[in-house]
């Protein structure tokens, strides 16, 4: 029982982790992507 408690916290740690650095990720990509449409449309 304990064993998998700890488990699932470490799993929310990790989750808790890498979802901010996809997000960054994503809207980063999002980002670079409309500035290089913007770019070409001039």
């Amino acid at each position: 029982m304990m064993e998998k408690q700890n488990a699932s916290k470490v799993f929310q740690g990790i989750t808790l982790t890498c979802l901010p650095l996809l997000w960054m990720g994503y809207f980063y990509a999002l980002y670079i992507g409309n500035q290089r449409n913007a770019s070409s449309y001039t």
